[in-house]
């Protein structure tokens, strides 16, 4: 068996982060990403996605931390403190994503918890320990911050992930509808999950 490596995320990294991400959010970071491009704020969707982890933002390389196999990055988590929203933030999203604000009101009930921003594993380093490994040294790392409670935004039909955060802790403390990006997914809620330390 492959030892479990945990490390920080190196800014190298950002595009195998940007993979990850869009993973863990089935597509929602592409889509993002697609938009930069048509309001002319990027001519490339995925080097677009690429730059801002390797930006200096809070959900970037400097927060995320990886799993290593084989020399290769298997897997990524990126969590943090969450900050108090901005107003002008939430504007911005009611203008550019009307589907994401149902997210962002969740997002804000987690300021001030360590939060679970984006956490995926590669498909062949699934089912292997990778997932489970990165998330208890995340919430470790969120202990030593002195917040009360860890916090993470998912998808009702994301089974798999559910059972391991339920192993974890965590319960569902909130909801808000998932509004379809024209993506395809079979979701009907999002879910705010909540563990206190």
């Amino acid at each position: 068996m492959t030892e479990i490596i945990i490390r920080p995320a190196q800014k190298k990294e950002a595009a195998d982060l940007a993979i990850l991400d869009n993973m863990a959010g089935f597509g929602i970071s592409l889509w993002f990403w697609q938009g930069a491009v048509k309001n002319g704020k990027a001519k490339d969707a995925l080097n677009f996605g690429r730059s801002r982890f390797a930006s200096y933002e809070i959900f970037a390389w400097r927060n995320a931390y990886v799993a290593i196999a084989d020399d290769m990055v298997a897997g990524s988590i990126t969590s943090y403190v969450m900050p108090p929203s901005e107003v002008d933030g939430v504007a911005e999203i009611k203008k550019n994503a009307p589907p994401f604000v149902p997210v962002f009101e969740l997002y804000e009930q987690a300021a001030g918890s360590w939060f679970v921003d984006s956490f995926a594993v590669f498909e062949e380093h699934q089912g292997k320990g990778w997932g489970d490994a990165l998330l208890k040294n995340s919430l470790l790392r969120g202990k030593h911050t002195g917040a009360e409670k860890a916090m993470l935004v998912a998808e009702d039909t994301n089974t798999g992930a559910l059972a391991l955060y339920e192993k974890h802790g965590f319960q569902p403390i909130d909801e808000r509808p998932y509004i379809d990006f024209g993506l395809g997914h079979k979701v009907n809620k999002w879910l705010l999950l909540a563990t206190d330390y």
